[in-house]
Order: C-alpha cells, then sequence, then structure tokens
C-alpha cells in the first residue's frame, strides 16, 4: 500500500487593505429587500380581474387567457411583459379569496 506524500501547507499573504475590505463585505447585510407582507402586495386592476374571470367562466383555459393578455400586451401584476397560466390561476385565486369574508372571529356554536 502506497501512501501519497503530504503537500505543505500553502499560506498566502493577504495585504491588510483587502483584508480589510473582505470583512466589511462579510459584515454588511445583503441589499435585496425583504418581500412585501401579503396584505400589500400588488394586486390586478378590477377591469383584468373582470376580464380573466369572465374568460374562465367562458370555458377558456388558462393558457388561452395568457396569450389572449400577452397579445393585448396588458401588464402583469407586477409590470411584466409576460403573462403565464400560473399567473392567471393566481389572479383568479387571489381575487377569490379577496370576496370571502374573513370568519376568523365570528363565534362558532356549540
Amino acid at each position: 500500500m502506497r501512501i501519497a506524500p503530504q503537500r505543505p501547507l500553502q499560506l498566502r499573504l493577504v495585504p491588510a487593505d483587502e483584508l480589510e475590505r473582505v470583512l466589511v463585505e462579510w459584515r454588511t447585510p445583503p441589499r435585496t429587500p425583504l418581500p412585501a407582507p401579503k396584505s400589500e402586495r400588488a394586486q390586478a386592476s378590477r377591469h383584468t380581474i373582470d376580464y380573466v374571470r369572465a374568460e374562465r367562466e367562458a370555458g377558456k383555459s388558462l393558457r388561452q387567457i395568457a396569450a389572449t393578455l400577452n397579445e393585448r400586451r396588458v401588464p402583469t401584476v407586477r409590470g411584466g411583459a409576460c403573462w403565464w397560466p400560473s399567473t392567471v390561476r393566481s389572479v383568479l385565486e387571489t381575487a377569490a379569496k379577496a370576496r370571502q369574508p374573513d370568519r376568523r372571529h365570528e363565534l362558532t356554536p356549540l
């Protein structure tokens, strides 16, 4: 059995100013903003919600609705240019949740 020879430790001298710069980068918090709470997230316009709901009730698929919104160049909820079927579905789900009354605080019968 052969044992591989060990390499000596390779040390690298780092200039002090570079070391200080690295330490500052490690200590600063990331610059990415935190996501907004769900209550403050952007919602689609009433016109877009009504259009999506009407098209869905007419029997169109989510993909067809997304393609139509893309053809008409309707901006997405966050101002994007491309609608996806999942985006259309989330608009429908968000609108459905907004219409339901909050019943968490009601008393339940015994």
